[in-house]
């Protein structure tokens, strides 16, 4: 019992004895219950107080999670509104946009405003030839299943766009479907790069398979990845079985091949490229020869992972090969016999001419007797025959002696050496002295090189072309200039003169020999100088040609082979005139 309420009890009855039993009873059951309602008050304060420090911590959580929830939808409103795709969600219930990202202004050329305005818009937007790619997913969508599309639309500027979408369905707890979310971005270049890289692809596979080389694409296993058709008509196997039987390509060579091969790829594959020929017996007796080269394909990082065999057939070309080569062995045996040939001609003209100078000097001498001793006794018809006999020799005497010199600059054979042609022009204008004089001509020489050669012959090759330049003069006096360019292998030197020049028709004519242009009574002359010029201009590596006008010149222009190092000497000029 309370302290308290027994004092006071006391207090009013006098001794404990005297208190009623049930007032005791009572009074118990009160203290009991005051006891009760005490611990009671005090945990339910303890409690309040406890509630009041988590609520208030509760609180301050709850105000973070808001800001953070805050700050949250602010990132995701500005991403929303900055992303360059575009996002969007439709509800199917009430069919309107319930959002659409401001990127749609981009990709489609209206705002999110107008569609949110016209639910349809977006369906409208879609190139009528591509309606049935969005009509052909809705049985998709309603079975729950994400779609991705590709197709084209008209945006409101810039016309036919490329975009590609991804729509994401939402069903409700009886599976209808109620909500469309999804994603759409502009293609078009990509779209114009797959397409300019298809067309690519196809022009490489056009070429790849219409040229008249075979190719086969083969891995680092040696296993067939690919194949053009030509290939197909070159290879004894049906590649397409070849493929489908794993395409392991040392199952189909010759066993006398196979190591061959083999060794071949594999170098091929660490970056030897490798090419053989080799030949198929046809059932006629003839064979089919091929050209097979390998090379490496490598990877991005230089390391060869694949290799490409080509095969081209060269079955004409061999058989061409083998024509020529049987050619060859008959020309290079026919070159022998003309060469034999011309070195016995040249003999003979040499011992010829050289020969007859002695009977027909005999001839001479007796006509010329004849004519001196019987010369009274001739009538006059027997003195023409007598003349005409004479000068027939004297022409037959020129001409042998012409012959003897053509003949013998191949036959007699001299060492080349260094040659100064300014000494060679010297001795040359000097042996003309007495021409030059009579035709009143002017010799301009300009500083000439030293050359390697023969100086007879040179100076007998300036020789000939100075006389005809003198011979062939025209009214005025002759004027005769020599000079040469210097070029990277050889010289270049010409003689021009201001004579009666010749007809271009005649330009390779004249370099033959006992080809004239004019008759003896207009010129003397045999008609070889002009070989003999080109005989020893090809001697020294050479070549000659004229370039002429009728009355307006002739310049002869010759070349000679600088195979050893030739010093020129320094320009000048020397006027050489009667």
């Amino acid at each position: 019992m309370n302290k308290l309420l027994e004092r006071q009890l006391q207090k009013h009855f006098g001794e404990a004895s005297q208190v009623p039993e049930d007032c005791i009873k009572l009074l118990n059951i009160i203290s009991e219950s005051y006891d009760h309602y005490e611990r009671d008050r005090k945990m339910l304060e303890r409690s309040i107080e406890l509630s009041s420090i988590e609520m208030i911590e509760l609180n301050s959580a709850l105000k973070k999670e808001k800001e953070d929830l805050k700050k949250a939808h602010k990132e995701l409103e500005t991403l929303f509104e900055t992303i360059e795709e575009v996002l969007f969600s439709i509800d199917l219930v009430t069919y309107r946009v319930i959002q659409m990202s401001a990127a749609c202004e981009k990709v489609y050329g209206h705002t999110p405003r107008e569609f949110m305005a016209d639910t349809a818009l977006w369906i409208k937007l879609i190139h009528p030839d591509d309606k049935n790619v969005i009509e052909g997913n809705d049985k998709q969508l309603r079975e729950g299943k994400t779609v991705m599309n590709r197709y084209r639309i008209i945006h409101k500027n810039t016309g036919i766009r490329w975009i590609e979408a991804k729509i994401i369905p939402t069903l409700d707890k009886d599976g209808i479907l109620t909500r469309l979310d999804g994603i759409t971005k502009d293609i078009t270049e990509k779209k114009l790069v797959e397409e300019s890289l298809q067309q690519s692809e196809a022009n490489l596979r056009s070429v790849f398979d219409n040229t008249d080389t075979g190719y086969l694409l083969i891995d680092a296993n040696f296993k067939l990845i690919s194949f053009n058709g030509q290939a197909k008509k070159f290879a004894e196997q049906d590649l397409h079985q070849v493929l489908a039987k794993g395409g392991y390509m040392m199952d189909y060579f010759a066993p006398e091949r196979k190591l061959l091969i083999k060794k071949m790829m594999e170098d091929t594959l660490r970056g030897i490229n490798c090419s053989y020929e080799l030949n198929y017996p046809q059932p006629d007796g003839s064979a089919r020869w091929y050209y097979v080269k390998l090379f490496g394909v490598p990877d991005k990082d230089g390391n060869f992972f694949s290799l490409t065999m080509s095969v081209t057939e060269i079955t004409e070309r061999k058989l061409a090969e083998g024509k020529l080569t049987r050619l060859n062995a008959a020309l290079e045996k026919r070159a022998e016999e003309l060469v034999v040939s011309n070195e016995e001609l040249e003999r003979f003209a040499y011992v010829a001419s050289h020969d007859l100078q002695e009977p027909l000097r005999m001839v001479s001498s007796f006509l010329q007797l004849l004519q001196k001793k019987y010369n009274q006794q001739l009538d006059e018809e027997a003195q023409k025959y007598v003349n005409f006999a004479l000068g027939g020799a004297d022409r037959m005497k020129t001409l042998i002696l012409d012959l003897l010199e053509f003949s013998r600059i191949t036959t007699v054979k001299k060492e080349h050496a260094t040659v100064n042609l300014n000494e060679v022009a010297k001795k040359t204008l000097h042996i003309l002295r007495t021409s030059i004089d009579e035709c009143n001509a002017a010799i301009i020489v300009a500083g000439l090189p030293e050359v390697y050669g023969d100086e007879s012959q040179l100076m007998q090759l300036f020789q000939n072309l100075t006389t005809n330049a003198l011979k062939y003069r025209s009214n005025v006096s002759p004027v005769i200039e020599w000079g040469f360019t210097e070029n990277k292998h050889e010289w270049e030197f010409f003689v021009s003169d201001n004579g009666i020049g010749i007809e271009a028709k005649h330009f390779e004519k004249i370099f033959i020999i006992f080809q004239r242009l004019h008759t003896r009574s207009e010129y003397s002359g045999t008609g070889i100088g002009l070989a003999i010029c080109k005989k020893i201009v090809e001697l020294h590596g050479g070549k000659i040609w004229v370039e002429s006008s009728k009355e307006k010149g002739s310049t002869f222009y010759f070349t000679i082979s600088r195979s050893k190092q030739c010093i020129p000497k320094p320009a000048n000029s020397n006027l050489e005139k009667n």
